[in-house]
């Protein structure tokens, strides 16, 4: 994570496009939280005065997970184990609400979904051509 030739500068993020491996990570947001708190040591090991060079940036996948529209979702862990349709989508509902910080924030989005999914009600986010404007009914 540290810049070539700029001793005490660390790129993180999407600007830094780290490599674990032979491989680039994807631009994503695990992989530049965990690249963040791993910068944020080493800043904070630097201020402290904390001799010796850091360990090597090690990326943990966690999986990847997407919701397809209504019921459908697909999630892949680690180790090959995969859900698609309504099991992927309740994987996804579920792992979402658990990163949630505190209880009332867990409750309230759940509430939030589920009033959602009983009314069928979803936003629905249209691109209109410049200068045309959606009809009333």
């Amino acid at each position: 994570m540290r810049i070539p030739g700029a001793p005490g500068a660390f790129a993180i993020g999407d600007a830094a496009s780290p490599r674990v491996g032979d491989r680039e990570l994807p631009m994503l947001s695990p992989p530049a939280m965990q690249a963040g708190r791993y910068v944020a040591r080493a800043i904070a090991d630097a201020v402290r005065g904390v001799p010796g060079e850091r360990e090597p940036f090690h990326y943990l996948d966690k999986g990847t997970m997407a919701t397809i529209g209504r019921n459908a979702g697909v999630t892949h862990l680690p180790g090959g184990l995969e859900f698609t349709g309504f099991l992927g989508w309740l994987t996804w509902i579920f792992v979402h609400i658990y990163y949630l910080i505190g209880f009332r924030n867990r409750i309230s989005a759940l509430a939030s979904w589920a009033w959602d999914y009983v009314r069928h009600d979803r936003p629905i986010r249209i691109i209109l051509a410049a200068g045309s404007a959606p009809k009333r009914v």
